[in-house]
């Protein structure tokens, strides 16, 4: 998970920096043209996007569909990517036939990847960036807290009293005074203190430094430094975010000295630019997360000139908007929509012949003869009442919808390309729940080599299919159908307990065992299996030689957040927590391991 977020933030932080390139640019128009206060708003929405490290999805318009056509030949497959084979989790083998661990109880993992040390790297510089500015911020508390007095009464707090009165300030700021400071300055997130130097300030000085740090309490600029702070902790390697706080807290005073100037003469920005140039001329070091102001030499005179000129600017909310619209897009993953949800409604069974038909008949007899569902045949040719005939046609419309999702890689294309119909038994009124979807695999091959494809449904609620792959059977092997029927009874049954023995609440999952179940084709999981095993090889105590993605039972959680992998063997018992990132992140992942990444690991022999 760590590994996973550390890549977003560094995705991110680089999209992120052609907006701030940009925007350091153009600086000059922007102060220019925009008020100091609309450059804040703009600097805050920066930091605010940086601290969210997750892009949003949009499905382009119907033209996308077929830029998705030309582009899924060029999608690697799961050969391509160094696989042996298609990862499908058609067949479903005993829990008892494969011993895949000769590990004791105890997992334990070894060597670190290189995402995982580059992800290890961003979080320990972060947290030290961090630690280290709040830090040295307590100890500039704790230190001036030693050398300063509390001012009490006297005509110094009479005019605090009455600036805090004009300007509609409810909070009674304590102030200090202390010798180890250069200049006033405000300070403390949640119990803002008010520093002043020991200096003999007249009248006018004392009046033009309350009303400028009362601003910048009543604008909560302490707030917004703590976000460009937090913003340059998540991207301590990014030059630019750091720029992105300097001119930051540069703009902050520019804009609280218009709010003290707002509706002024020449006569008070002279007076009030005066005041300022005295105290910053004393001011040689700045405490960290406080009200200050020491810059470049160009910095101050752009800041005296922003003082003097009286010329309106623009708010541009207009401006941040447009920006606020790129910044979306830039960071956001745009997508075709899948052919299936253009043409949503419309059928995409292949028309078949009569002949076509009763040769499918046929073959769906002969593989089932022998087997606990002889007798299934399409809904359509039994005398069922109307409900059972409308449970029956819905289901079969529901899961042809869903295969229509599925990865065109994937088996699900033999549904796709292929009649498929549901089978089910049963006459007249009686209750009809569940039956077999079925289709006839590889109609091209030689008659000899038939055979189809069976997934039970159990549709008793029709929004919520349960699925059961039964496989590919051939003709005169219907006792291979029970075989497997039993394999998997056995199997959930192993899988209920080892889930109690877990406190793993199954309700809250949804089956992924083959690239059948409704969870895999919802979240396009195809490579779930592949990406599982490849994390587990780098685990110790795994013999991989007997081990293999279709022994895998996987669950994937109903919000579609995580999932847990359930192995059972002659040593144990092992259960892996992985994620599910959405769609939109596993496209822009390029190994296997980092599709699903396992974050928590239990065993219990």
């Amino acid at each position: 998970m760590l590994e996973s977020i550390c890549f977003r933030v560094l995705r991110l932080s680089l999209q992120m920096s052609i907006l701030l390139l940009l925007s350091f640019l153009g600086n000059k128009w922007l102060t220019r043209r925009f008020a100091a206060q609309a450059r804040c708003f703009l600097w805050m929405a920066f930091s605010i996007r940086l601290l969210i490290p997750a892009s949003l999805s949009f499905a382009l318009p119907s033209w996308g569909a077929e830029i998705q056509k030309a582009t899924e030949a060029a999608l690697p497959s799961a050969a391509q990517m160094g696989q042996a084979e298609a990862p499908v989790f058609v067949d479903v083998l005993p829990m008892g036939s494969t011993a895949g661990f000769a590990a004791p109880a105890e997992i334990s993992y070894g060597q670190i990847s290189a995402g995982e040390g580059i992800a290890l790297l961003w979080l320990i510089g972060a947290v030290c960036f961090l630690l280290a500015h709040v830090g040295i911020h307590v100890f500039h508390m704790r230190f001036l807290r030693a050398h300063s007095e509390i001012v009490c009464g006297g005509e110094q707090q009479d005019l605090l009293e009455q600036i805090r009165e004009e300007l509609h300030v409810r909070r009674n700021l304590p102030v200090w005074i202390c010798g180890k400071v250069d200049s006033p300055m405000l300070t403390g997130l949640f119990h803002p203190t008010l520093i002043l130097p020991r200096t003999e300030f007249s009248q006018e000085q004392r009046m033009f430094i309350f009303r400028h740090e009362l601003a910048h309490y009543k604008r909560r600029d302490l707030w917004t430094k703590w976000v460009f702070l937090l913003a340059q902790s998540v991207h301590w390697f990014n030059p630019l975010v750091h720029i992105l706080a300097k001119k930051a807290n540069l703009d902050l005073e520019n804009a609280c000295d218009d709010t003290v100037l707002k509706g002024k003469d020449r006569l008070y920005r002279k007076a009030y630019g005066t005041v300022l140039l005295d105290v910053l001329t004393n001011q040689t070091h700045a405490v960290p997360l406080s009200t200050h102001f020491i810059g470049r030499k160009e910095e101050m005179i752009g800041r005296f000139r922003n003082m003097i000129n009286t010329a309106p600017k623009k708010k541009g909310y207009g401006f941040l908007c447009c920006v606020l619209v790129g910044m979306v897009l830039l960071t956001s993953t745009l997508y075709p929509a899948p052919a299936q949800a253009v043409s949503a409604g419309a059928s995409s069974q292949p028309k078949a012949t009569p002949e076509e038909i009763a040769e499918t008949r046929a073959l769906l007899t002969e593989c089932l003869k022998g087997s606990m569902f002889e007798g299934y045949v399409p809904y359509q040719e039994l005398p069922l009442s109307q409900e059972n005939y409308d449970r029956c046609e819905k289901a079969e419309q529901a899961y042809r919808s869903l295969l229509l999702k599925a990865d065109a890689r994937s088996i699900a294309q033999e549904y796709r390309k292929n009649p498929s119909f549901l089978a089910v038994y049963g006459q007249g009124e009686k209750d009809i729940q569940s039956g077999l979807f079925c289709c006839q695999a590889n109609a091209d091959i030689p008659e000899g080599n038939r055979k189809m494809h069976f997934i039970w449904l159990d549709f008793s609620d029709v929004s919520n299919l349960q699925v059961m792959d039964v496989g590919t059977i051939y003709p005169g092997r219907g006792n291979d159908v029970d075989e497997r029927v039993q394999e998997i009874t056995r199997q959930w049954h192993s899988i209920e307990e080892a889930a109690t023995e877990f406190n793993i609440d199954l309700s809250q999952y949804e089956k992924a065992f083959s690239m059948m179940d409704p969870a895999i084709i919802e979240n396009q999981a195809d490579n779930l299996g592949w990406s599982l095993q490849e994390q587990l090889k780098r685990m110790r105590g795994y013999q991989f030689e007997q081990f293999h993605h279709r022994q895998m039972t996987a669950f994937i959680k109903k919000d579609h957040t995580e999932g847990v992998m359930i192995h059972m063997d002659r040593s144990g018992t092992y259960v892996h927590y992985f994620e599910v990132p959405t769609i939109a992140e596993r496209n822009q992942r390029k190994t296997l391991e980092s599709q699903f990444p396992i974050f928590r690991s239990e065993c219990k022999a």
